[in-house]
């Protein structure tokens, strides 16, 4: 069935998720499915534009509590021919919506590292944000980030637990947390485990030679990640327009 925010489920929504999720038969490679699909879109098969990535806030009204999915408008713009430009918190509801949708029970978690520099709390590794070409080289770069927001299943444990996954269409990392050559969304999964803590930032004591997961530099606390913000939380979706900023 269902799960809320989906219940009941949009059709409009369940075109593109069940398309995503077509072929699997079991949790695990659903959620993969979808996450990746939510990030391929746009690379993909022809039809409508999907995700590309900006720094903005630009889909989810942050007035309400909790924010609100504008949902409706994002299938517009795609139902348009018009590319979706979002920031992690844009992406990681929509996906938790496409999950939902299916009967998986997600949510949207915020995460951040207990050491603030001048003006950021940490920088990434390389990443290849969502509406570009993961294998290309040119497409990977660092980036500096207060916080960032992924999809849980609901009910993960909390911070800084090595047992609630990842599932992150923001943007493809090119190598997963055994160093291997990976260039795809982290989306855990028994083939790729993308343990929360470890995605954070993995020690280059673990994998000699580099940080791996999220975070580059600063080296975090043993503490971290801890919940920022609204922590973890489940949007609600509108059905109405919304003038995206930017």
């Amino acid at each position: 069935e269902p799960k809320v925010p989906m219940s009941p489920a949009w059709v409009s929504v369940l075109r593109y998720s069940c398309r995503w999720g077509r072929g699997t038969n079991n949790l695990d490679d659903a959620a993969q499915a979808i996450t990746f699909g939510v990030f391929f879109q746009r690379l993909g098969e022809p039809g409508p534009p999907g995700f590309g990535y900006t720094v903005k806030t630009s889909w989810t009204d942050l007035a309400t509590s909790p924010p609100t999915l504008k949902l409706k408008a994002i299938l517009d713009e795609w139902n348009a021919g018009r590319t979706v430009y979002g920031n992690c918190l844009d992406i990681s509801c929509f996906t938790m919506v496409a999950l939902c949708s299916v009967g998986m029970d997600f949510s949207v978690r915020q995460l951040t590292g207990t050491i603030e520099p001048s003006t950021v709390h940490f920088l990434t590794n390389l990443i290849c944000p969502i509406g570009s070409d993961p294998a290309e080289d040119d497409n990977y770069r660092s980036w500096a980030w207060l916080w960032h927001q992924i999809c849980v299943r609901t009910g993960a444990p909390m911070p800084p637990s090595n047992d609630a996954g990842v599932w992150d269409p923001t943007g493809a990392q090119k190598e997963d947390l055994n160093g291997n050559g990976y260039r795809n969304p982290p989306a855990h999964h028994p083939s790729h485990s993308w343990p929360q803590k470890d995605y954070w930032q993995k020690p280059h004591t673990q994998v000699p030679g580099a940080w791996l997961g999220l975070v580059n530099e600063p080296p975090q606390e043993a503490s971290d990640p801890q919940l920022f913000g609204l922590g973890t939380w489940k949007s609600l979706v509108d059905m109405g327009p919304w003038p995206p900023r930017g």
